[in-house]
């Protein structure tokens, strides 16, 4: 008994202490970086149990693609949360006020999101382990975007498969 309490403690401290910026600049040199995307920032902000980017340009393959205000990333041992405020992707007439990622370990193959934008509100499950996910389209404002998106009983939907 007396062991699990010095794990627990342990385990807490170092989330507490771990510089979570550091985990940003891994991520983009490690993985970004082969797939041709930086995150350019000057503003990275280490927080108790995450990272804040704000005022960043997304660039893809030397395009300057999408550009965000705030990038917020909450990290815990049971969830884990991405936020991202104001994205304006440059390529489309898209913008996004609010976007969320959302992972727990109850369901570990199960990545929610969600958020509004000019086209209307979204929800969907992406699963990572069969590679396949649907993003509902919901209150649909422009009907522009139909020619991209599929149609079911429960509306309108974008089909991801990897």
């Amino acid at each position: 008994m007396r062991y699990l309490f010095y794990l627990i403690v342990s385990i807490f401290f170092l989330l507490l202490l771990t510089p979570f910026s550091n985990l940003f600049f891994y991520i983009q040199h490690n993985f970004l970086k082969q797939e041709k995307i930086f995150i350019v920032s000057r503003n990275i902000e280490d927080n108790v149990f995450g990272f804040d980017i704000n005022k960043a340009l997304v660039i893809y393959d030397g395009m300057d693609t999408a550009a965000f205000d705030r990038l917020k990333v909450f990290i815990t041992i049971f969830f884990n949360e991405i936020n991202v405020k104001n994205l304006k992707i440059n390529s489309q007439d898209i913008y996004i006020k609010v976007f969320r990622i959302i992972h727990n370990i109850f369901s570990p193959f199960i990545v929610t999101i969600e958020g509004f934008s000019n086209i209307g509100e979204f929800k969907g499950k992406i699963n990572l382990k069969d590679g396949y996910g649907r993003i509902y389209i919901l209150n649909l404002k422009d009907e522009s975007f139909k020619s991209f998106l599929k149609h079911d009983k429960k509306g309108y939907f974008y089909e991801i498969k990897f």
